[in-house]
């Protein structure tokens, strides 16, 4: 019904919070087809095909974002890693962007953080740590990947799943290069939803 009410009203939607509804590719065709004035956009991809069609065909005039995934760690997902990627580089004007389950790296934050440089304002996202799991510190050469450039519009960075052990690690990096932001790392699930903070400008 939700849906349906979105198929016939797309067009004068500017802001979607379907956070907590699972949305495979059926659903997620009908929101990225109908709905081309969204400004603010929840959602829950699951299922084949559904991240890889929100990344490429839902509109670019999104200014605030929260999309969450079953978790993408194994290689047979790594193409919707890569889907993420391309709606960063579409959707350049983004202000908020909250990005779980994709079990980001390094490297994709640095992507994300340098495509969107001048406009992002707030930041959440899950860091993978997989191969730092059984560890007490992250790798110094793991540390020095991070690539932060001036964000001068950043005021708030969240993240998420990090072991408390890695917290100061972590901290220190950020308070160094993004010295004005302020940067909140808990150890939360990364992969659960959180559109309704985020949303209405409580991100």
């Amino acid at each position: 019904q939700v849906l349906s009410c979105i198929a016939n009203n797309g067009q004068s939607l500017r802001i979607i919070n379907l956070g907590n509804i699972q949305l495979d590719f059926a659903r997620v065709q009908i929101i990225c087809d109908n709905c081309v004035e969204l400004t603010e956009v929840a959602v829950n991809l699951v299922g084949p095909g559904a991240v890889a069609y929100f990344c490429k065909n839902i509109t670019t005039k999104i200014r605030k974002l929260s999309i969450n995934t079953p978790r993408l760690r194994y290689d047979p997902q790594k193409e919707d890693q890569e889907s993420c990627k391309k709606l960063i580089e579409r959707c350049r004007e983004l202000i908020a962007l909250s990005i779980t389950g994709f079990d980001l790296t390094i490297t994709g934050i640095n992507i994300i953080m340098k495509t969107l440089s001048e406009s992002l304002e707030k930041f959440r996202f899950g860091l993978d740590i997989f191969p730092w799991c059984y560890m007490e510190s992250i790798p110094l050469d793991e540390l020095q990947k991070f690539e932060c450039r001036p964000m001068p519009n950043l005021t708030n960075l969240y993240i998420l799943g990090l072991k408390v052990t890695f917290h100061s690690q972590i901290q220190q990096i950020f308070s160094k290069k993004l010295p004005n932001v302020d940067v909140m790392i808990t150890n939360l699930n990364p992969a659960k939803p959180w559109s309704q903070q985020w949303l209405g400008g409580h991100f």
